[in-house]
């Protein structure tokens, strides 16, 4: 295993903390941020990095999509 990548994985971690402290970005896309730029920098194509996360995210999110949608239904509909 190469030591690029230890490295790699602890200057993402301080860009999280970085971009959440001291430029108060949401933890979440700090996050995203630095992933994409981990996926980037490790040699991986970006539409590979874009299909990665819309999978993990598809599938981490399969069970909660029909409740999600059904509180974006009763958000919609207006009170009688």
């Amino acid at each position: 295993m190469s030591i690029w990548l230890p490295i790699l994985v602890l200057l993402s971690i301080i860009l999280v903390v970085i971009s959440t402290v001291r430029w108060r970005l949401h933890p979440l896309l700090a996050l995203i941020f630095a992933s994409y730029l981990f996926g980037l920098l490790s040699g991986t194509k970006f539409p590979g990095i874009v299909k990665i996360t819309f999978v993990t995210s598809h599938d981490s999110l399969g069970f909660s999509s029909p409740i999600a949608k059904a509180l974006i239904v009763v958000q919609l509909v207006p009170d009688q």
